[in-house]
């Protein structure tokens, strides 16, 4: 059996402290993850991510790009860009080609008027942009 001397054991228990407290320290103070629909790029990079269920498996993840830099309570529909609108929940580019195609001829004046004159808009996804922060106008409160 092989034994150690007195001070290769104090060298020992010194490295597998340090290791210890590397790995305490690593755990609180490590960046904790972000829910997804609270992530936001400031560039046009690709964001990747791994989604762990309970069970500890992998979830089909093909690809998540954002196209915009916006958030949903920055967009506005009266003002907000092309880019910026297909940030919000529900809004894909038929929707979002047709939210401007609409405002060009006259503003929004109310969710109500929006949602009559956007064609393809349930009231689901109108109260799910809504609850977002989506805005008509940047002085709507």
């Amino acid at each position: 059996m092989f034994f150690l001397k007195r001070e290769e054991q104090i060298q020992v228990r010194i490295l597998v402290g340090i290791v210890l407290i590397t790995g305490i320290l690593y755990t609180f103070l490590s960046p904790s993850n972000i829910p997804l629909n609270k992530a936001v790029l400031t560039g046009k990079d690709d964001l990747e991510i791994d989604l762990v269920a309970q069970d500890n498996t992998i979830t089909n993840i093909e690809e998540v790009t954002q196209i915009g830099k916006a958030t949903p309570n920055k967009i506005y529909l009266n003002k907000s860009p092309f880019e910026d609108l297909l940030c919000a929940p529900g809004i894909g580019r038929k929707i979002a080609a047709q939210i401007i195609e609409e405002r060009n001829q006259c503003p929004f004046y109310d969710w109500r008027n929006f949602q009559d004159r956007i064609r393809g808009l349930s009231s689901l996804q109108l109260e799910v942009l809504k609850d977002s922060g989506v805005r008509l106008n940047p002085t709507e409160n």
